[in-house]
């Protein structure tokens, strides 16, 4: 499938590659270019591939209260949160980020991989609840401007941003349509997102690129290796239907204090158990990229694999999340092999790179 940038990406020369189907641009000079770009100026990523979902009606924010693992009732309106939702067995359904038009008004946006199932997990819980859920995926697109350089470029389009805080969003007319910016993205620099009818995304995508000759179309390779140097989570890796949230790095969103929410007994049985495994950052000493389910080695016995594993163009070596039996102090020295080859590392706090922005960002 091509997104309705596909043709804005070709002229700009990108190289494309298949991303849940989607042909989305891998970079379009370089991911260690590009990457530089996003942590020094700004980049404007397509992210259309994602899904929007909206969810409405009187019980809205009881029911995705109930599904997500993070209090919601609490969040005040104009407020993006960053949740997962977890099935009954206690993995990981999908991680999110929901926008609180209202009480009763929310959009969702996942992940490509976990639209379709996450919108089948939406309609057999909603049975129960007054609200209706619906699938905005041909309707809306998304597109995420990240950079140091990205509040001043884009407030030249809208004012109104320069008054958003940190997962803010306001609703703004954009040729007499809505669209929604929000003060989120998934990269640790100071960023925005602009959710906006599909008619009008290669238009914003274009107008915003046109703002300042120090923006750069950026693709999908470094939006990986920035938000694992943030020690941010990918579905697929960090999480899955096999990886509770409460093993991952985004086990902070996980609130088992709160009132009932789907998978919270297997969750806390999970978290008193001894089969609870953790994530937890690695930098390599070589040069050599521990990937994906590469195994991971300490005393020589195995005690973890590798979940995400690259070239951090920062700290200018290789670094990798791990899943491990167990946790480890910070300073702990394991090996991954590569190859029938032993990489030295050792488990680091998360993030390997400080946000630059106070807040950080999703």
């Amino acid at each position: 499938m091509k997104t309705v940038l596909y043709d804005s990406h070709k002229a700009l020369g990108a190289h494309f590659f298949s991303f849940h189907g989607f042909d989305m641009p891998l970079f379009y000079t370089s991911v260690l270019e590009e990457h530089k770009q996003v942590r020094d100026k700004a980049g404007l990523f397509d992210v259309t591939h994602m899904g929007v979902i909206e969810v409405k009606g009187e019980e809205a924010l009881k029911f995705l209260d109930y599904l997500s693992v993070t209090p919601l009732s609490d969040k005040l309106e104009n407020t993006a949160i960053y949740t997962l939702f977890a099935n009954e067995k206690g993995g990981t359904v999908d991680d999110l980020l929901i926008f609180k038009l209202s009480e009763n008004h929310f959009y969702l946006i996942v992940n490509a991989s976990c639209k379709e199932k996450d919108l089948e997990h939406l309609l057999r819980h909603k049975k129960a609840f007054k609200v209706t859920v619906s699938p905005l995926f041909q309707e809306l697109g998304t597109l995420a401007l990240q950079g140091p350089l990205s509040r001043e470029a884009l407030s030249k389009l809208f004012p109104s941003i320069l008054r958003l805080e940190p997962f803010q969003f306001t609703m703004e007319n954009y040729e007499k349509k809505p669209i929604l910016l929000s003060r989120t993205g998934y990269t640790g620099a100071l960023g925005y997102e602009i959710v906006a009818p599909v008619s009008l995304i290669p238009r914003v995508f274009e107008q915003i690129l046109s703002l300042d000759s120090r923006i750069k179309p950026i693709g999908l390779g470094a939006r990986d290796t920035l938000r694992l140097e943030m020690g941010y989570a990918l579905y697929g890796h960090e999480l899955s239907e096999t990886i509770a949230p409460i093993e991952s790095v985004s086990s902070w969103t996980v609130h088992l204090d709160k009132h009932d929410f789907i998978g919270k007994d297997a969750l806390a049985a999970l978290n008193r158990s001894l089969s609870k495994r953790y994530e937890q950052g690695i930098l390599f000493e070589e040069g050599r990229i521990s990937r994906e389910g590469t195994p991971l080695y300490f005393d020589n016995k195995e005690v973890g694999v590798v979940t995400s594993g690259n070239f951090s163009p920062t700290l200018n070596c290789p670094i990798a999340i791990g899943l491990f039996s167990q946790k480890f102090p910070i300073g702990t020295l394991c090996k991954a092999k590569v190859k029938d080859k032993e990489i030295s590392g050792k488990v680091v706090r998360l993030p390997f790179v400080k946000s630059s922005i106070k807040g950080g960002s999703f």
